[in-house]
């Protein structure tokens, strides 16, 4: 039987359960908590609603496999769900996108133990019995479409999730922790306010890690009191499994889907097993992609025992669609194939309205600081680079020579060397920056003590966004292809701008339609307070790399508000009478 290495799932507040059978691991658990307190018809959440998400890691890069599953015995509808995407994917920048298409979970055929609880009861004996257990480790490699034995193979990570569903404000959620987190910064802290038990306290630290992993830290914290978003977002809400075995056999391959934007380059890449005896640039070993009726093939080498990262560059269609990007390795003799499907999205702006002379502050308006996007600044890999040692050794011929009586040796000297690798590492960064200024049709904007720069609410802005790469790429890199601005006056949420490409690695407002002139314009509300600073944040995507996609967020630039159109245009009407 496989031996699995230590299965970090730390597991808070949990009611006894029956227990399947066969456990094959051993775990490292913890556990705690504390109560749940009352909940209202609008803003509730009952014992038992729950689940974990669990999604398929390669422990090689930390990239996904497939798309997760949300398994849970909950079967009443959802009104709110999120894009099934794993904490991975949301540290890496992926934003959280609300879904109220109908809600796909499974059932187990093993019934779940309870994982949130609201009396501080923990059951860790069975939590650990019932994720190390063959079967369902069989149960899930079959839902995830993998085969068992690869799945435990020791390649492969299982990360699990734990899941709420609950009510607020009357609308019925599933979600993450993690997404519970994101989710509450939208609301600015009123889903906290409501349902803080469940969502701040019992549901993070229902799972936790004991010991580092993925890149999360271990968590050291309160095991039965409220954490923060910031807590959740970097510790909270996951358990790991590991395998330990390897995969035997060259030219195992690891397939991954992707979601690309429409009418971009992109770099689409998988890893490569080399197995027990590698692949040489003797077994001609060739790697073969064809997309979008496109064909593309390249060599590739890959030690024994290791991984070789493999890619290749395309362009996506101009409209929205699902292809099928197909794999074909060979050398040595044998040939693998599969697939990998390549999710065409199109990059929907969420454009402003039109503002209006009669627009009125919101009520609840207070100027908060732009919120924190996921940056992926700079991202690594790297290649194999074989190299032939060279082992001279003589080849023995003898013969006797009957004329000299002797024994001759008519022998030659062979190589009889090996293949060594080096491993040439790539790296890639990207940075951006950017300029707010009043538009050229600001009659009075003007330049302030310490380089501030003012102007009256009501007048447009432009802006200057400019992005730089750097690294040892080798020019596998894409550059940025796309960004996004949002403003202070929609709390960095609701609307937003997808700037235009105008010169080399500068980007600008589109012309705005709302601007009689068609200036590269976004206009600022009448109502927005005096003596305020305006600013404005942006972020650069869509530049790919063969260990995955750039992202800038931490982009911001601002002015000062003093006054209003109207008072140029008071002030007008007063100087011509």
């Amino acid at each position: 039987m496989k031996r699995w290495a230590s299965i970090i799932l730390c597991f808070l507040l949990l009611l006894t359960v029956s227990t399947p059978s066969l456990a094959a691991g051993d775990g490292n658990m913890d556990g705690g908590g504390g109560g749940m307190g009352d909940g209202s018809g609008e803003n509730k959440w009952s014992p038992g609603d729950d689940g974990v998400r669990v999604s398929i890691m390669r422990v090689s890069d930390n990239r996904r496999y497939g798309t997760p599953i949300d398994f849970t015995h909950v079967t009443y509808p959802m009104n709110l769900h999120f894009d099934k995407k794993s904490k991975i994917d949301y540290r890496a920048g992926t934003e959280l996108k609300k879904k109220t298409t109908v809600y796909q979970r499974k059932a187990p055929t093993q019934q779940l133990p309870q994982i949130i609880s609201s009396n501080g009861a923990t059951n860790i004996a069975a939590i650990k019995s019932y994720f190390t257990d063959a079967e369902t480790i069989k149960y899930i490699a079959q839902q995830m479409g993998m085969e068992y034995k690869t799945l435990i193979g020791g390649k492969y990570k299982l990360l699990i999730e734990p899941m709420a569903y609950f009510t607020y404000n009357g609308i019925k959620i599933a979600a993450t922790a993690h997404e519970v987190a994101l989710y509450d910064q939208i609301t600015s802290g009123d889903l906290r306010s409501k349902l803080g038990n469940l969502t701040h306290k019992n549901l993070p630290l229902a799972i936790f890690l004991e010991e580092s992993d993925l890149g999360f830290p271990a968590w050291g914290g309160t095991t039965n009191g409220f954490v923060s978003n910031a807590e959740i977002i970097s510790s909270l809400g996951l358990g790991i499994v590991r395998f330990t075995e390897e995969p035997d056999g060259p030219g195992g391959i690891e397939l991954s889907d992707y979601e690309y934007h429409t009418d971009i380059d992109v770099i689409t890449s998988f890893l490569i097993h080399g197995g027990e005896n590698g692949v040489t640039p003797d077994d001609n070993g060739e790697v073969t992609f064809r997309v979008n009726g496109r064909t593309q093939s390249q060599s590739y080498t890959v030690p024994p025992d290791e991984t070789q990262l493999v890619w290749f560059e395309w362009h996506t269609p101009k409209t929205p669609q699902q292809l099928t990007i197909e794999v074909e390795v060979s050398g040595g003799g044998w040939v693998n194939k599969g697939t990998m499907t390549a999710n065409i999205v199109e990059l929907v702006e969420h454009t402003p309205p039109d503002p209006q002379p009669r627009d009125q502050k919101p009520g609840n308006f207070s100027i908060k600081a732009p919120p924190k996007r996921d940056d992926v600044k700079e991202l690594t890999w790297g290649v194999w680079i074989p190299r032939w040692h060279e082992n001279w050794v003589w080849v023995s011929d003898s013969s006797f020579n009957e004329e000299s009586g002797e024994w001759e040796d008519d022998g030659y000297y062979e190589d009889q060397g090996w293949w060594e690798w080096d491993w040439r590492s790539y790296d890639a960064r990207m940075s951006g920056d950017i300029l707010i200024q009043p538009d050229s049709r600001v009659p009075t904007a003007y330049t302030g003590s310490y380089g501030m720069v003012w102007m009256k609410s009501g007048y447009g802005v432009n802006i200057e966004l400019k992005y730089n790469t750097a690294g040892n790429h080798g020019g596998s890199i894409t550059g940025a292809q796309n960004a996004i601005a949002w403003f202070p006056e929609f709390k960095y949420l609701t609307y937003d701008r997808v700037l235009e490409k105008t010169i080399s690695k500068t980007f600008e407002f589109r012309e705005n339609l709302y601007s009689q002139v068609r200036h590269r314009v976004h206009f600022t509300p009448l109502w927005y307070p005096d003596d305020s600073v305006y600013e404005v944040q942006a972020q650069l995507i869509d530049c790919w790399t063969p260990a995955g996609m750039l992202r800038v967020s931490k982009i911001y630039d601002n002015l000062s508000i003093d006054g209003a159109v109207y008072d140029d245009w008071r002030w007008t009407v007063e100087s011509v009478g």
